[in-house]
């Protein structure tokens, strides 16, 4: 009795850790859709191709512009094939997969079912773009401060 029930533990082990795969892949799916990982990858990608496009010079000559403009478009195509939803997906589930325990990716997915955890989730890029500018401010604010202090250093 004791080998058989050895025996039924040892062959369906694989068969547990599949179906604990399968789970934590469905689990991993529920969470990034909970947070809107698509729209949010995409509004980073926009984000990416604007930025982009402001470092071209805006006082292109007139006959050279449209040659600019079929540039933009194609290297929008290309940003936008590079970092489809469907060609990044597997990169964010890998990335939640090895960050996360099990528990937490409950844990989140519980929070982010909740309106306070979607209300969360619509708040954080706010307050992450407004956490850079007081950064780069009060870096503005030091950097008289930090060149005083390289030039006392170079000329010792």
């Amino acid at each position: 009795m004791a080998r058989l029930t050895l025996l039924f533990a040892l062959l369906s082990a694989p068969l547990l850790a599949q179906s604990s795969s399968v789970d934590k892949k469905a689990r991993l799916e529920r969470l990034l859709q909970l947070m809107n990982m698509e729209l949010v990858k995409e509004q980073m990608t926009d984000q990416v191709f604007r930025s982009l496009l402001s470092s071209i010079p805006s006082n292109v000559p007139r006959e050279v512009r449209p040659k600019v403009e079929e540039a933009k478009r194609r290297v929008l195509e290309l940003i936008k094939r590079r970092f489809s939803w469907q060609v990044m997906k597997p990169q964010y589930m890998k990335l939640y997969e090895e960050a996360f325990t099990d528990e937490e990716i409950d844990g989140m997915i519980a929070f982010y079912s909740t309106p306070a955890g979607q209300s969360c989730l619509k708040k954080i890029p706010i307050v992450m773009q407004r956490s850079m500018v007081i950064g780069r401010d009060a870096m503005m604010e030091l950097n008289p401060e930090i060149q005083r202090i390289f030039k006392e250093a170079a000329a010792r």
